[in-house]
């Protein structure tokens, strides 16, 4: 059984207006301390969860490595546009706990996946 084009797409979709909105979302000084040490940390780990679980869907599971290296740079890509907003910074901490989202979602996704035919 394999997974359905529009369940990939679909995925792939929301996956994009995720990271769209993260972007969005980070441009905004207002969410500064949003959420205080350590739930930073768990909402960063859980927002990258979510994405690598989505990506990997829409890719089926094929590519795992440019998934995980993709979301990875789009989480650097995050910090970094972070650390020229006022209000905001940049951490590697939040890097480390965004790529521990990523691994998790990608490796447990595609255990879960039906089998290629």
């Amino acid at each position: 059984m394999r997974l359905p084009p529009a369940v990939r797409l679909a995925s792939l979709v929301v996956a994009l207006a995720l990271i769209a909105n993260l972007f969005s979302f980070a441009a905004r000084p207002e969410v500064a301390g949003l959420f205080p040490e350590p739930l930073d940390k768990v909402a960063h780990l859980s927002y990258f969860l979510v994405l690598a679980v989505l990506m990997t869907i829409a890719d089926a599971g094929q590519r795992p490595l440019l998934v995980a290296v993709a979301l990875m740079a789009v989480g650097v890509a995050d910090e970094w546009h972070q650390a020229y907003v006022p209000g905001r910074d940049s951490s590697v901490a939040d890097v480390v706990a965004d790529c521990i989202g990523i691994a998790i979602g990608v490796i447990t996704t595609r255990r879960f996946l039906p089998a290629r035919a």
